[in-house]
């Protein structure tokens, strides 16, 4: 599991996925990570499918984004944020 910054842009993050050792998975990421570019990149070469939810004006049968997704992801946001609110972690 690989967990981005807040900090950082994220089709950075999408850079750094090809350097690493990653294939045949799929990456569930936000809408921040809608780029055909480096998701088509992903899928050619590493055979990675990046699903993200699809905005208003996409094709909604363009992508792989289900409910399963949306629960997944909000355990995660939940997750995060009870640590942060924990631990009294500030991310600026």
């Amino acid at each position: 599991m690989e967990i981005n910054s807040a900090h950082g842009h994220d089709v950075h993050f999408l850079e750094q996925l090809k350097s690493m050792q990653l294939s045949n998975c799929q990456i569930i990421a936000d809408k921040a990570y809608l780029s055909l570019k480096h998701r088509q990149e992903l899928l050619t070469t590493h055979n990675i499918a990046l699903i993200t939810p699809v905005r208003v004006n996409m094709k909604k049968e363009c992508s792989l984004w289900s409910n399963t997704c949306q629960r997944i992801r909000k355990k995660f946001e939940t997750f995060f944020s009870q640590l942060c609110d924990h631990f009294f972690i500030i991310d600026w």
